[in-house]
């Protein structure tokens, strides 16, 4: 089985470790970033299916700025966001504030 190659991004080191290991037994082969230049060296790097994106990420990039570094870079990757939060709409508004 050809394993589909997964950028998975995002800044908190337990999501980071679940998410890999959920993907991972799934059979996706799975590289990380934790931070905007990893991304951007990931993509240049490698050849990605797909990116899935922790939108509460609180390091020194957004989620937003996480997904225009990948349509940037490779315009034709899909991406996923995720989150774990309960109130999606409080964390969007603080975002669309800074």
């Amino acid at each position: 089985m050809d394993k589909k190659k997964t950028l998975l991004i995002t800044d908190d080191p337990d999501l980071l470790f679940a998410y890999e290991t959920m993907l991972s037994c799934r059979g996706y082969a799975v590289s990380t970033a934790q931070s905007a230049s990893e991304i951007e060296k990931q993509l240049k790097l490698s050849s990605y299916k797909i990116a899935v994106i922790d939108i509460t990420t609180e390091n020194a990039y957004s989620w937003h700025e996480a997904t225009d570094s990948i349509k940037r870079v490779k315009p034709e990757i899909p991406v996923i966001s995720l989150t774990l939060v309960d109130n999606i709409s409080a964390d969007i508004s603080e975002d669309n504030q800074n």
